[in-house]
């Protein structure tokens, strides 16, 4: 299911600790061979998805996951 992705990405919104997750996000990305990568955030683009509001609600468009090359 995940042979086509090579990058777990974590957002650091601020929410809760990273610290007490990144344990099993080594192990998984470790299991299916993926690199994983820590970079600061905020919940706004997450808040846009699902609520669909607010400016620039109607050009919203990202990817999630980065997929290997075929």
């Amino acid at each position: 299911m995940l042979n086509n992705y090579t990058r777990f990405m974590i957002i650091n919104t601020g929410a809760y600790s990273i610290e007490s997750v990144m344990p099993k996000i080594k192990e998984f990305c470790e299991k299916f061979n993926m690199q994983y990568d820590v970079t600061p955030g905020s919940l706004r683009l997450l808040r846009l998805l699902l609520t669909g509001q607010g400016p620039g609600a109607r050009n919203l468009s990202f990817s999630i996951l980065d997929k290997r090359p075929h």
